[in-house]
Formats: structure tokens, sequence, C-alpha cells
């Protein structure tokens, strides 16, 4: 939820008219389940290194991101484009997100995905406002924050 308000936000800041904000939908992915829509943003942030190591780097933990059911309903719902945002490098071997991670690579070679990969420079304001919505205080009882 915080996410997803955060999103919100961002978007709402950018200046885009109200008929465009007004068809921007933003949902997770347990919700989209049935849906579609021409341009489809899917987060994957997770960024953490929790996970097993792997040639001595620790993977990411991918959560939700480990069932290639739910990872379908994300990757398909887009009519036209699909824009994927978040970790794209040390996934598990043999994980989902790692096979996806490949077919990715495959079409970027082959001209058909574009890649644009940003440093922790370029992410760090975005992070820093979230982590700040989601400070210790604004949680309760252990549920994540309003959510």
């Amino acid at each position: 939820a915080a996410q997803r308000r955060l999103i919100r936000q961002k978007l709402n800041a950018t200046g885009l008219s109200g008929a465009i904000l007004n068809a921007c939908k933003i949902d997770t992915v347990d919700s989209y389940q049935g849906k579609e829509n021409l341009l489809v943003i899917l987060s994957l942030v997770r960024n953490n290194d929790n996970g097993e190591s792997a040639s001595g780097v620790k993977s990411i933990v991918s959560g939700y991101m480990s069932r290639a059911n739910r990872m379908n309903v994300a990757f398909s719902r887009a009519m036209d484009k699909l824009v994927v945002v978040g970790a794209f490098r040390r996934w598990l071997p043999g994980s989902t997100m790692e096979r996806v991670t490949t077919i990715y690579e495959s079409l970027h070679k082959n001209g058909l995905a574009h890649l644009d990969e940003l440093s922790v420079r370029d992410v760090e304001p975005l992070a820093l406002a979230s982590r700040a919505k989601d400070s210790p205080a604004k949680q309760r009882k252990g549920r994540a924050p309003n959510g």
C-alpha cells in the first residue's frame, strides 16, 4: 500500500492531464488477475541481500516473485507495452526471476527489448522518500504501514 501511494504521488506530480492520470491504474499483481491494459509498468523493486550465496554473492530473496503463476499474471497483462522496473541482477541461479532475466537478456540482444540500468545514485532520492513514509512510528502491530 505504501509503494502504491508513493507511485500515485509521483505520477500526480508529473503534470499529466487529469484524463491521463485517471486512466492510470496502480494495483498489486494479485488484484490484476483477469485485467489488461495497453501499457503496464511492473514494479519489481525487491533488492535485498538476504538470499542464498551464489558465486560468493548474496542473492535476492524473491518472495512472491518465486511463484511462476504470479509472475505469469504480472508479465501477461500488457496488451501493447510492458515496462519492468526493479532489480535485474543477483537472482538465485535457477529461480523464476533468474529465468525471466535470461529471457529478457535474449530479447534485448535481438533488439526486441530495451534495457536502462540505473545506479544507486539515480534511485536513492526515491528510496529515501519511501523509507520516510514507512518509518516504524507509522507501523501498526506488525502490519505493513497502512496495509
